[in-house]
């Protein structure tokens, strides 16, 4: 099952991408202690602003053993941007929905989970100059990211995450805007330590193992201190499910 999380490390994330970079190695012991997935792969990632960072993509591949580390170790944080309130979002959709093989779809139809953690709005359109610049491939065109995001989601179920202590945490227009590009599938996080909780909790419902309840009580169980507000940041997500 692939897990892909990729975080914004533009300056308005301010010290939000080295806590991730920090935290999110638990992610996979998290998912495998209550068998949520039996068999999860991740594949971490970042992004910047391709109008004007060195490093505007950076993808590694989706592993189930050290390696995931070691790409993460290597991400570069750095804490770029434009400064508006725009980042390339846009660009690491296009890649994750055209440029990932997924055994999971192509073999049992099942999509794979894809998490962007950040705090600002997507370009309106995937350029095709960028397209060729980071990726090396030509398009006649530039795509719409409602169209990419629609391709998107077709492959993975697409969450993003917007974390309070990032300098758009909580902003209302970015709410919005993402909840018109993913309907409920927005979350609040209120404390970025508990980033690989709300991401377990969320794998663990979409895979029917658990409820938001019984997840909560999971967390319990194994000495977190996330339950109260994993219930409270992902009720509006989860609900019904």
């Amino acid at each position: 099952m692939p897990i892909a999380v990729i975080f914004d490390v533009t300056g308005s994330m301010l010290g939000v991408p080295r806590r991730l970079q920090q935290r999110l190695p638990d992610l996979f012991g998290l998912l495998q202690r209550k068998e949520y997935v039996a068999h999860p792969q991740l594949l971490f990632g970042a992004v910047g602003d391709a109008t004007c960072d060195v490093v505007p993509l950076q993808l590694g591949q989706f592993e189930s053993d050290n390696r995931m580390d070691l790409q993460l170790g290597r991400i570069v944080l750095e804490g770029g941007g434009g400064g508006q309130k725009t980042e390339s979002y846009e660009l690491a959709a296009y890649a994750m929905a055209r440029h990932t093989a997924l055994d999971c779809l192509e073999r049992r139809e099942r999509r794979g989970y894809l998490f962007l953690i950040g705090d600002e709005l997507p370009y309106p359109y995937v350029s095709r100059r960028q397209v060729a610049a980071v990726l090396g491939e030509r398009l006649a065109e530039d795509v719409p990211t409602t169209t990419v995001f629609d391709e998107l989601r077709r492959r993975f179920d697409t969450y993003f995450l917007l974390p309070a202590a990032a300098s758009y945490g909580g902003d209302a227009e970015v709410l919005r805007h993402w909840r018109g590009l993913l309907g409920r599938n927005v979350v609040e996080l209120a404390d970025v330590e508990h980033v690989c909780e709300a991401i377990a909790l969320i794998v663990g419902v979409g895979e029917g193992v658990i409820d938001l309840r019984r997840g909560v009580r999971d967390l319990n169980d194994i000495g977190s201190r996330a339950g109260r507000g994993m219930r409270r940041a992902l009720e509006p997500v989860l609900a019904g499910r």
